[in-house]
């Protein structure tokens, strides 16, 4: 009986962690910048339009003085086409279904197409120019 006593209290010791050697403690990511890719693959023989929407949503995003995307254009492998947003907030910025800088770049874009219907007709058409994409959030240590 005693030696089944022992190893109970053994064992319970163990699992309360009184023998472990290092103390396990919270830790946020510091000193890193958080990000949003997308990887885009369009349709064959599209990307002069894509560039041309393209060129109109950065105008846009400049007269909203918001910051765009880093823009990669590949040149080889299943995507055409990398953009790289900086999430300024981190990941809190995922919350938003809108924020403030969405929609100062749309009525940037309202301004420089004159309606929000011709804003509409240019988003659709740019999304029927994909072929396919992916996106992912990232971490980038300063």
């Amino acid at each position: 009986m005693k030696k089944v006593s022992l190893l109970l209290v053994a064992m319970l010791l163990m699992a309360s962690g009184v023998w472990a050697q290092n103390e396990v403690k919270p830790a946020k990511h510091e000193n890193v910048t958080w990000h949003r890719v997308v990887m885009v693959d369009y349709k064959p023989g599209q990307n002069a339009r894509v560039k041309e929407i393209i060129k109109i949503y950065k105008a846009a995003g400049a007269e909203a003085k918001n910051k765009g995307p880093e823009t990669h254009w590949f040149s080889t492998g299943e995507y055409d086409a990398m953009f790289i947003w900086t999430m300024e907030g981190g990941p809190s910025d995922m919350e938003w279904s809108r924020s403030t800088n969405n929609i100062k770049w749309r009525a940037a874009m309202v301004k420089q197409l004159g309606s929000e219907e011709a804003v509409k007709k240019l988003q659709v058409e740019f999304q029927s120019l994909i072929s396919s994409s992916t996106s992912y959030i990232s971490r980038k240590k300063l």
